[in-house]
Protein backbone atom coordinates (compact mmCIF):
# COMPACT_ATOMS: atom_id res chain seq x y z
CA UNK A 1 0.00 0.00 0.00
CA UNK A 2 2.82 2.28 0.80
CA UNK A 3 3.34 2.57 -3.59
CA UNK A 4 0.71 3.60 -4.08
CA UNK A 5 0.97 7.44 -3.70
CA UNK A 6 3.92 7.21 -4.99
CA UNK A 7 2.63 6.09 -8.11
CA UNK A 8 0.24 9.20 -8.26
CA UNK A 9 3.63 11.26 -7.96
CA UNK A 10 5.45 9.19 -10.47
CA UNK A 11 2.45 9.45 -12.92
CA UNK A 12 2.70 13.32 -13.02
CA UNK A 13 5.96 13.74 -12.78
CA UNK A 14 7.63 11.04 -15.55
CA UNK A 15 4.07 10.34 -17.18
CA UNK A 16 2.03 7.03 -17.40
CA UNK A 17 4.28 4.94 -19.42
CA UNK A 18 7.65 5.56 -18.34
CA UNK A 19 5.75 4.84 -14.74
CA UNK A 20 4.82 1.59 -16.07
CA UNK A 21 8.18 0.82 -17.02
CA UNK A 22 9.78 1.83 -14.37
CA UNK A 23 7.49 -0.81 -12.56
CA UNK A 24 8.40 -3.42 -14.60
CA UNK A 25 12.26 -2.81 -14.06
CA UNK A 26 11.11 -2.75 -10.34
CA UNK A 27 9.18 -6.13 -10.68
CA UNK A 28 12.52 -7.39 -13.01
CA UNK A 29 14.91 -6.65 -9.70
CA UNK A 30 12.25 -7.86 -7.42
CA UNK A 31 12.42 -11.59 -9.13
CA UNK A 32 15.79 -11.42 -9.67
CA UNK A 33 16.22 -11.14 -5.94
CA UNK A 34 13.80 -13.95 -5.33
CA UNK A 35 14.79 -16.14 -7.48
CA UNK A 36 18.80 -16.04 -6.65
CA UNK A 37 17.80 -16.25 -2.85
CA UNK A 38 20.57 -17.74 -0.78
CA UNK A 39 18.54 -17.34 2.57
CA UNK A 40 15.24 -15.73 3.75
CA UNK A 41 16.02 -12.60 4.14
CA UNK A 42 16.92 -12.23 0.41
CA UNK A 43 14.07 -13.73 -0.74
CA UNK A 44 11.46 -11.66 1.61
CA UNK A 45 13.32 -8.26 0.28
CA UNK A 46 12.71 -9.45 -3.24
CA UNK A 47 9.10 -10.00 -2.26
CA UNK A 48 9.08 -6.71 -0.60
CA UNK A 49 10.61 -5.14 -3.88
CA UNK A 50 7.90 -7.01 -6.51
CA UNK A 51 5.11 -6.16 -4.14
CA UNK A 52 6.26 -2.34 -4.26
CA UNK A 53 6.37 -2.82 -7.99
CA UNK A 54 3.12 -4.61 -8.18
CA UNK A 55 1.51 -1.49 -5.98
CA UNK A 56 3.16 0.80 -8.55
CA UNK A 57 1.47 -0.91 -11.69
CA UNK A 58 -1.47 -1.42 -10.59
CA UNK A 59 -2.40 2.59 -10.00
CA UNK A 60 -0.55 3.20 -13.24
CA UNK A 61 -1.66 0.09 -15.94
CA UNK A 62 -5.49 1.04 -15.80
CA UNK A 63 -4.85 4.51 -15.88
CA UNK A 64 -3.06 4.27 -19.08
CA UNK A 65 -5.26 1.93 -20.48
CA UNK A 66 -8.51 3.89 -19.94
CA UNK A 67 -6.20 7.10 -21.81
CA UNK A 68 -4.86 5.11 -24.79
CA UNK A 69 -8.82 3.52 -25.04
CA UNK A 70 -11.57 4.40 -27.30
CA UNK A 71 -14.30 6.06 -26.03
CA UNK A 72 -16.99 3.56 -26.51
CA UNK A 73 -14.88 0.28 -25.15
CA UNK A 74 -13.16 2.08 -22.52
CA UNK A 75 -15.06 0.67 -19.44
CA UNK A 76 -14.83 -2.47 -21.21
CA UNK A 77 -11.07 -2.82 -21.40
CA UNK A 78 -10.62 -1.96 -17.77
CA UNK A 79 -13.00 -3.79 -16.74
CA UNK A 80 -12.10 -7.11 -18.29
CA UNK A 81 -8.47 -6.46 -17.33
CA UNK A 82 -9.57 -6.72 -13.87
CA UNK A 83 -12.03 -9.97 -14.78
CA UNK A 84 -9.25 -11.40 -15.98
CA UNK A 85 -6.97 -10.48 -13.01
CA UNK A 86 -9.50 -12.32 -10.34
CA UNK A 87 -10.35 -15.49 -13.20
CA UNK A 88 -6.69 -16.35 -12.94
CA UNK A 89 -5.93 -15.98 -9.19
CA UNK A 90 -9.10 -17.98 -9.11
CA UNK A 91 -7.45 -20.96 -11.58
CA UNK A 92 -4.15 -20.19 -9.62
CA UNK A 93 -5.44 -21.09 -6.57
CA UNK A 94 -7.41 -24.48 -7.64
CA UNK A 95 -4.28 -25.87 -9.83
CA UNK A 96 -1.98 -25.56 -7.28
CA UNK A 97 -4.55 -27.42 -5.02
CA UNK A 98 -4.34 -30.27 -7.04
Amino acid sequence: MSSRPQGGFTMDRFGRKRTIQIGAAIATVGGVLQCSAMNLPMILVGRIVAGWAVGLMSMSVPVYQAECAHPNIRGMIVGLTQQMIGKFKNIRSWWFQL
